[in-house]
C-alpha cells in the first residue's frame, strides 16, 4: 500500500491523529507494519527509506513533515546504488489471466510496485544492496523469485496457484445483528454520525426509520410514503440496489414492503442529489442490500403481524444468492392490534351530529406478502454480474353499513389491491485501477385496482351507486456509467433512457370519468464530478440533459455543491439544483384515511411537467461525541396538478353532470432543521426540530395569491434515545407535531365564488403527539443468537387523528329520496399498539 494509505489504516487500527500531506506520501511504498511493534517503532519503520520524519505532539498526535537534511541524504547516496530497470506482465500460468494488483518487490530492502489492470508492470529502482533480487507475489499464488533481471524487457511470469492444505481453524462468535445500521445523508463528505437504526424502530421498517431523521414528516401514521419537507410523495425517488419502486407500502402505510433484512445502507438525499440521479424534483432514497458473502447465514422472524425468513447463500467462489421472504401471520383486519385503524375518532361526524345516527365500519379483510431475491456472480476479477427481482402484494375487502329507523338500509364495500414488482440485471467493472464502469437494465412495474358498490335500499326503491379506479404503470430504464477516479478528481460521467407508460381509468356506473393511456420516453446524458481544491474545500459540479418525447426542446437540470471542511470539526456545505420531473402522480383517499397515488405523466395538454429549484445550506459542527447541525433550505415548484372530478351522483346520470377539470399552478417551500446528537457509551439521544412553511398558488384560486398548502404540520420535534448494555436494547421515541391545516369541503361546496381566498377555509386539526418504546433481548447461541422483542407504539393511546372528507349517499327521513351529502370524519391514526416478537439468526 502506499504510505498515505498506510497512515489512514494506522489511524483507525491504532486511534491516533496523524497529520500528513497525502499527496506526498502517496509516491511511496510500504508494507503491513508488526502489530506488536510501539506506536514510534511503526512510525520510524514507515519512514526509514523516504524523505519524512514524525514528530509527536499531544497524546497519539504525529506530525509527518519533510526533513531536507534527509532528503539530501538520500539523494546523495544515489552514487552508490544498483540500477534495476525491467518490465514485463504477469499471468495465471494455467489459464493465462491477467494478475491485476500483483507485488514486484525488490529485496532484501522491500521496495515494492504494484501491477496494472492488465498484469502489466514496470520497475525502475536503485537499491544500495550489491546482489538484490525480485520476488513476485500474489494472494493464493505461489511466490516467484528472479535473480537474473537487469535491464531485461517484456518479462512473462506465469505465476502458479497455491492448493496446499491449511488445517481446519474452527471459528465461533455470535451471529451479528443484521439490522439496518447505517444511514447517510448526503453530501456524504459530512461525515454524518448516524443516530437512526433499526433498532429504534418498533416494526423494524427501514422507511420508518428515516421518518425520524430531520426534515422529514414523522406525524402520518397510515402512508409510510415519505414526505421530505414538504413535498408530495410522488416527488421522492426510491431505489432498491438500482430498481425503481413505485410502491412502498404496506397495510395503509403502517410500515413499508423493504424487508429489514436485506437492506445494509440507506443513502439519503433530502434537497440536492448528484446528476447520476434524475427523473424526480425532490429527494432520492438509494437502499442498498450486504455486498456478497462468502458464508452461508439467515434467520427467521415471527411477530403479531408477520413471520419473514432471509437467507445468505454462497455458490462456490464466484455466486452468492440473498433470499427474502415475508408474509401476513392471519387477517390483519381481524388482528385487535390494528382494530381502531379503521374507526371513527370521534362516533360522530359532521353529517352524523346534525342527523344522530351512527356509521359503522367494519374491520376490513386484509393481506399482503412481499419477497425479494438477488444472485451475483463474479466473472472475473475485475467483474461482477448481478440480477434482482422484487414483488410486493396488498389486498383489502371493507364492508360499511347504516341504517334510519329501521326502514331504509345503506350498505358500502370496496375491494383494493396493489402490485408493485419489478426485476434488474447489470454488470459492474473496471477498465483499470481508475476507472470503473456500471451497466443495467431494469422494468419496473405498478397495478392497482379499486372497486366501490354501495347503495341504499328502501321499501320500493334501489339507488345503487358502483364505480371502479384501474392504475398501472411500467418504466424501462437502461443505465451507463463510467467512473473516474483521480488524485483530487472524480468524475462520473454516462447516459440513461427510461421508458414510461402508464394506465389510468375511473368508471361511476359505468360511465369513463377518465380514461388515459400515456407512453413517454426519455434519454439524459450526464456528468458529475468533485474536484478536491484545497485542503478545506471541495467542489462538485454536474448536470444532466433530458429529452422528453413531449416537449420540442431538451431540459437543462445542473447541481452544484461547496465544501468547507475546518479541519476542526465544523464543515459548511452549500447546495443548489434544478431538477425535472416527468412521471406525475395524483392523490386518492378515502373516507377510512388510507391513501392511493394514480401515476399518470406530463403531456402536452393537462398534466405538465414538474420542474424545482432547490437551495441548501448545511453547517455541522462535531466536538467530542457531539453533532450540531443546521439545515437551512428553499424550494420553489413550477407545474402543481390539481385533478378535479365533479359528479353528480343523482339517480340519473346525464354525461353533462360528470366532467373533469386539471388546473396548474406553482409552489414554494422552505424551512429549517435543527439537530442535537449525543453518543455515550451505553446512551445515545438525538433531539430535532423542524420547521416548514410550504404554500400552493394557482390562477383559478383567489387571484393566483398563495396559501398554506394543506396536510403539512408547520413544526414538528422528535426525541429519540436508546440504551445498549449487554444483551439489552432499549428504545424510545416521542413525536409532536403542530396542529394540522385542512380544507374543510362542507364549506366549500356551499360557497358560489370562485374566486374565495383559501386561507380563510383552512380548519386545524388538534396537534400530534406519540411515545413508542421498544425492548429487545439478544441470546447468544453458539455461532447464533436468539432475540426477543417487545414493542408498545403510542403508548399513552392518544387519539391522533386525520381529516377525511368525501361524498356519499345516506338514508334520509323521507323514504325514497336520499340525500347525497358531504361526510367529514376524523379517523384515528395508530392507537396503542403491541407487538411480540422472536427471531432465530444463524
Amino acid at each position: 500500500m502506499n504510505l498515505s494509505d498506510a497512515f489512514t489504516l494506522l489511524e483507525k487500527e491504532r486511534k491516533l491523529h496523524i497529520a500528513f500531506d497525502p499527496i506526498a506520501c502517496k509516491n511511496y511504498l510500504v508494507f503491513k507494519w508488526d502489530s506488536q511493534q510501539s506506536n514510534a517503532s511503526i512510525l520510524d519503520n514507515l519512514l526509514r527509506a523516504t524523505p519524512f520524519r514524525f514528530k509527536p505532539q499531544e497524546k497519539n498526535h504525529y506530525l509527518i513533515y519533510s526533513d531536507p537534511i534527509k532528503l539530501q541524504e538520500l539523494s546523495l547516496s544515489q552514487s552508490s546504488l544498483t540500477s534495476i530497470e525491467c518490465s514485463g506482465i504477469i499471468i495465471d500460468h494455467t489459464t493465462g489471466e491477467f494478475l491485476p494488483g500483483a507485488i514486484v518487490i525488490v529485496m532484501p530492502e522491500s521496495f515494492a510496485i504494484v501491477s496494472d489492470q492488465k498484469g502489466n508492470f514496470s520497475l525502475q529502482h536503485k537499491t544500495s544492496y550489491p546482489n538484490p533480487w525480485i520476488e513476485i507475489r500474489y494472494l493464493g499464488y505461489q511466490t516467484q523469485v528472479i535473480h537474473s533481471f537487469k535491464d531485461k524487457k517484456n518479462f512473462q511470469i506465469k505465476l502458479v496457484q497455491n492448493y496446499s492444505q491449511l488445517p481446519d481453524v474452527e471459528i465461533q462468535a455470535i451471529r451479528p445483528q443484521l439490522n439496518l445500521n447505517k444511514v447517510k445523508t448526503f453530501p456524504s463528505h459530512l461525515n454524518f454520525t448516524p443516530a437512526i437504526q433499526l433498532s429504534k424502530n418498533a416494526f423494524n421498517d427501514p422507511l420508518r426509520s428515516l421518518q425520524q431523521l430531520p426534515g422529514i414528516n414523522a406525524t402520518e401514521d397510515k402512508n409510510v410514503g415519505l414526505q421530505i419537507r414538504g413535498s408530495n410523495v410522488e416527488e421522492n425517488l426510491i431505489l432498491l440496489n438500482g430498481l425503481m419502486l413505485f410502491s412502498v407500502d404496506h397495510f395503509y402505510g403502517v410500515f413499508s414492503n423493504i424487508n429489514p433484512y436485506i437492506v445494509s445502507e440507506i443513502n439519503v438525499y433530502k434537497s440536492y442529489f448528484p446528476s447520476t440521479f434524475g427523473g424526480r424534483s425532490s429527494s432520492v432514497i438509494n437502499i442498498l442490500s450486504p455486498a456478497a458473502n462468502q458464508e452461508f447465514h439467515g434467520g427467521i422472524d415471527i411477530n403479531m403481524i408477520t413471520a419473514n425468513a432471509y437467507a445468505y447463500i454462497p455458490l462456490g467462489k464466484r455466486i452468492n444468492v440473498l433470499g427474502a421472504f415475508r408474509t401476513t401471520t392471519f387477517d390483519l383486519g381481524e388482528n385487535s392490534t390494528f382494530n381502531q385503524i379503521v374507526r371513527n375518532k370521534k362516533n360522530n361526524d359532521l353529517r352524523n351530529r346534525e342527523l344522530n345516527f351512527d356509521l359503522t365500519a367494519i374491520n376490513p379483510d386484509y393481506s399482503f406478502h412481499d419477497y425479494y431475491l438477488k444472485g451475483d456472480y463474479k466473472i472475473s476479477r475485475s467483474i461482477t454480474a448481478s440480477a434482482s427481482y422484487f414483488k410486493s402484494f396488498d389486498k383489502i375487502l371493507t364492508k360499511y353499513a347504516s341504517s334510519f329507523n329501521g326502514n331504509q338500509n345503506g350498505r358500502y364495500a370496496d375491494t383494493s389491491s396493489w402490485n408493485s414488482r419489478g426485476y434488474i440485471a447489470g454488470l459492474k467493472g473496471s477498465y483499470s485501477n481508475n476507472l470503473n464502469f456500471e451497466l443495467s437494465y431494469s422494468r419496473s412495474e405498478y397495478e392497482f385496482n379499486y372497486m366501490n358498490n354501495s347503495g341504499v335500499r328502501d321499501l320500493n326503491t334501489a339507488y345503487l351507486e358502483n364505480s371502479q379506479v384501474l392504475n398501472s404503470a411500467f418504466n424501462n430504464n437502461i443505465k451507463f456509467l463510467n467512473k473516474i477516479n483521480g488524485v483530487n478528481s472524480t468524475i462520473e460521467a454516462g447516459i440513461e433512457f427510461n421508458q414510461f407508460r402508464s394506465n389510468v381509468k375511473m368508471n361511476f356506473n359505468s360511465f369513463a370519468i377518465v380514461s388515459e393511456d400515456k407512453v413517454g420516453n426519455e434519454i439524459s446524458p450526464f456528468i458529475h464530478a468533485q474536484f478536491k481544491l484545497s485542503e478545506y474545500f471541495k467542489y462538485s459540479p454536474g448536470f444532466r440533459l433530458i429529452f422528453f418525447n413531449q416537449k420540442s426542446t431538451p431540459d437543462f437540470s445542473p447541481r452544484l455543491s461547496l465544501e468547507y471542511n475546518s479541519k476542526k470539526g465544523f464543515t459548511s456545505t452549500l447546495n443548489a439544483g434544478r431538477y425535472f420531473q416527468y412521471l406525475r402522480q395524483g392523490r386518492y383517499e378515502d373516507r377510512f384515511g388510507r391513501e392511493f397515488y394514480l401515476w399518470t405523466q406530463a403531456d402536452k395538454n393537462a398534466v405538465p411537467v414538474l420542474s424545482s429549484n432547490q437551495f441548501e445550506l448545511i453547517n455541522q459542527y462535531k466536538f467530542n461525541n457531539s453533532i450540531i447541525k443546521t439545515e437551512l433550505y428553499f424550494k420553489s415548484l413550477q407545474g402543481l396538478f390539481e385533478n378535479l372530478i365533479f359528479v353528480d351522483t343523482g339517480r340519473s346520470v346525464n354525461p353533462k353532470k360528470i366532467f373533469r377539470e386539471v388546473i396548474n399552478g406553482r409552489g414554494r417551500s422552505y424551512g429549517l432543521d435543527l439537530s442535537f446528537e449525543q453518543i455515550y457509551k451505553y446512551y445515545s439521544f438525538n433531539i430535532i426540530y423542524s420547521y416548514n412553511k410550504s404554500e400552493n398558488s394557482f390562477p383559478e384560486i383567489n387571484n393566483e395569491q398563495y396559501y398554506q398548502k394543506p396536510y403539512v404540520r408547520s413544526h414538528q420535534f422528535k426525541f429519540i434515545q436508546q440504551v445498549k448494555f449487554n444483551k439489552f436494547t432499549f428504545s424510545c421515541i416521542a413525536v409532536y407535531g403542530s396542529p394540522l391545516p385542512y380544507y374543510d369541503v362542507i364549506i366549500l361546496t356551499k360557497s358560489t365564488s370562485i374566486n374565495r381566498n383559501p386561507n380563510l377555509d383552512i380548519k386545524e386539526l388538534d396537534d400530534y403527539f406519540r411515545i413508542d418504546s421498544d425492548l429487545r433481548y439478544n441470546i447468544p447461541i453458539k455461532k447464533s443468537r436468539l432475540e426477543i422483542s417487545c414493542s408498545i407504539l403510542n403508548i399513552l393511546d392518544r387519539e391522533n387523528a386525520k381529516f377525511i372528507q368525501t361524498l356519499f349517499r345516506l338514508a334520509d327521513a323521507k323514504p325514497g329520496n336520499p340525500q347525497i351529502q358531504t361526510i367529514g370524519a376524523e379517523v384515528n391514526n395508530l392507537r396503542r399498539t403491541i407487538n411480540f416478537g422472536i427471531g432465530y439468526h444463524f
